[in-house]
């Protein structure tokens, strides 16, 4: 045996040998990293440092974001690893609690509102994050219906609103797509106004919340077409091309 473990120390939590200079008393796997006990423990990286680290990244994952499979394995969440709907339903607590904090709130508002105003929020052409799956398909069937004319199609505009900035589902030219669900935006065949129908809100404050964004579009020269979700997977072809010959 070793000199090094001529004392034969050994880790009180899995009895594993230790070596003699070990500081800790425990093995590597059980020794405590935390606070002082961290070989990082009040070092920071240099902004020469952290500026190089951020290049790097960038040009890194600029790379294997060309990589069709490399795509496919993050959008499918293909990691191996699954969220369970616990751990789902712990973020989703958290995300409420935070937004009910209104000093939080205000915060948030001021960076983002911030950020557009030095153009740190870019105009791109892809589907709002806060898009359904049935509003995506929603977006690509419109968009295969359009042909060329589909350049024209926005699914990620914004409109400002005062000092704020409104979402539309779709946009295409003077005219604003709205395709509503029928449970986030309380279909009035489902649901009567008192009803809470998500997050404490009830159906007539949902359909006030839509009443203010269609007049903000109109007031601005917007032609507004809705299309209800249970309307639209009734007749889809005929939907289309309503809305086709209307903006067309």
């Amino acid at each position: 045996m070793s000199l090094t473990y001529k004392l034969n120390r050994t880790c009180p939590v899995c009895g594993k040998l230790i070596n003699d200079k070990n500081k800790s008393g425990y093995c590597n796997k059980h020794r405590d990293r935390t606070g002082a006990n961290n070989s990082f423990y009040g070092k920071r990286h240099s902004k020469e440092t952290v500026d190089k680290i951020k290049k790097t990244c960038a040009i890194r994952s600029h790379e294997l974001w060309q990589n069709e499979e490399y795509r496919t394995h993050v959008i499918d969440g293909a990691t191996g690893l699954k969220r369970s709907e616990e751990f789902k339903e712990t973020q989703r607590q958290r995300a409420l609690k935070q937004f009910e904090n209104n000093e939080q709130r205000e915060i948030r508002s001021k960076m983002m509102k911030q950020s557009w105003e030095d153009g740190l929020i870019l105009k791109n052409e892809h589907y709002s994050p806060n898009f359904s799956k049935e509003q995506v398909e929603f977006g690509k069937e419109l968009k295969k219906i359009l042909g060329k004319a589909c350049n024209d199609l926005e699914c990620n505009a914004t409109i400002k609103y005062d000092d704020k900035w409104i979402f539309p589902d779709f946009k295409f030219k003077n005219f604003i797509i709205e395709y509503n669900g029928n449970f986030w935006h309380a279909d009035p065949n489902k649901f009567k106004a008192d009803d809470i129908v998500h997050h404490n809100i009830t159906a007539k404050e949902i359909w006030e919340r839509d009443d203010f964004r269609r007049s903000v579009f109109e007031k601005q020269g917007y032609i507004v077409i809705e299309v209800w979700a249970d309307d639209y997977k009734e007749n889809k072809e005929k939907i289309l091309n309503e809305i086709v010959r209307q903006i067309l």
